[in-house]
């Protein structure tokens, strides 16, 4: 592997794949997209955001080992396939890939592997309205409903947890704004940003862990009015 691979991780609506998406939009010649396979059936048609299989197919790509790193989530399995890697290599381009934690746990046991892997987040306010507006406000359902608590509560337990993990990553990243962090990636990859001091990293770690706690105590009292929470009474 000549290039190394740049992971975006985050919680659920942080903006990752946004990113991602972007800098292979406006540099098709520099970066090229890692679609993941997956069991989970996709959104709606035409989505193009996994590369979208069974699970006999995906059994046999673990036996012959043509996954570069397999987690579950939910009910559902992920894996980084080799062989998009090895097609973003020989177009000379940076490979990009959007996981989970534990998705990079996986790739942080290869030592021949060459990543380099970004931890975006946001205000968990911020996140749940996302979360809100991505399917609840348009489909009220119980179906979408258990999902957006389990997102929402997922992306808590992350934060209260981030300081188990952090060793994993090399920088944190406040996805404020998509035109900077797009800059900030290409920035990384010509050599100007490098991998973030320990201090710093333990500064965010607490704020996040912080906003965590802020938050998981409010759910204990009174419910939170967020501007769009499905809870308001």
């Amino acid at each position: 592997m000549t290039k190394p691979m740049i992971i975006l991780v985050g919680p659920s609506a942080v903006g990752k794949t946004t990113v991602a998406n972007l800098l292979v939009e406006k540099y098709p010649d520099r970066f090229a997209f890692v679609r993941s396979v997956t069991t989970r059936p996709s959104r709606f048609e035409g989505d193009t955001e996994y590369i979208y299989i069974t699970k006999e197919e995906y059994d046999d790509l673990l036996q012959c080992d043509g996954l570069l790193e397999a987690a579950t989530y939910t009910e559902f399995s992920y894996g980084t396939p080799r062989s998009e890697i090895d097609r973003i290599e020989k177009e000379g381009k940076t490979p990009l890939l959007v996981l989970n934690i534990e998705g990079v746990k996986s790739l942080r046991k290869k030592p021949d592997l060459k990543v380099f892997a970004i931890y975006f987040y946001e205000d968990l306010n911020l996140l749940e309205t996302r979360l809100y507006d991505r399917g609840l406000a348009t489909n009220p359902t119980v179906e979408n409903l258990t999902a957006f608590v389990k997102r929402k509560n997922q992306n808590i337990e992350d934060y209260l947890h981030i300081d188990e993990v952090s060793h994993l990553f090399d920088l944190f990243y406040e996805n404020t704004s998509l035109e900077d962090s797009v800059s900030m990636v290409l920035s990384l990859v010509d050599g100007e940003c490098e991998p973030m001091e320990e201090e710093k990293k333990a500064q965010i770690v607490s704020l996040l862990q912080s906003r965590a706690r802020d938050k998981q105590s409010v759910g204990r009292g009174e419910v939170e009015e967020t501007p769009h929470s499905p809870f308001r009474m």
